[in-house]
């Protein structure tokens, strides 16, 4: 199966003022409609992508997914299991007329201390679906799939 794998790596130079570092950030076309997350305690978090302009979902996650149901796919983000987010953490940016924005925040408002090292990482896949049934076909390849931190090298 295709994916894409992401090994996003940080470090400071020098002292470095920051007001929010994000370790990742996947742009997702409007008619995505649906998000779904998988927590780090085994819980489902499910909600839907309306275009209000707000933040919906903010927590550490073992992975997500977004449905495309015009594209009849479904988007899965998988990330290593001890990668800990701050403030936004993954949370989605569900945007009127433009997008619905991903984001995965490393770091807050802060000081990036000199020789500081961090890292984000995500597995990206893409699973084919048609009505409405995404969640399962998400669920089974989410339990199924190959162990991320074997596919992101800096893990």
């Amino acid at each position: 199966k295709d994916f894409v794998a992401q090994d996003n790596r940080f470090r400071a130079l020098e002292n470095t003022p920051v007001s929010r570092l994000y370790g990742l950030m996947h742009c997702w076309r409007l008619s995505t409609d649906k998000y779904m997350a998988g927590l780090i305690d085994g819980t489902i978090v499910e909600g839907d992508l309306t275009g209000a302009g707000n933040f919906v979902f903010n927590q550490d996650a073992l992975w997500t997914a977004v449905r495309d149901p015009e594209a009849q796919v479904a988007i899965v983000l998988r990330f290593p299991p001890n990668q800990r987010g701050v403030d936004r953490k993954h949370a989605f940016w569900d945007l009127p007329r433009l997008y619905h924005k991903q984001y995965f925040q490393l770091m807050g408002k802060t000081i990036f201390s000199r020789g500081t090292r961090l890292s984000a990482g995500a597995v990206v896949e893409v699973i084919e679906i048609s009505g409405d049934d995404w969640r399962e076909k998400v669920l089974q390849h989410v339990a199924s799939a190959p162990n991320v931190s074997a596919l992101i090298h800096h893990r």
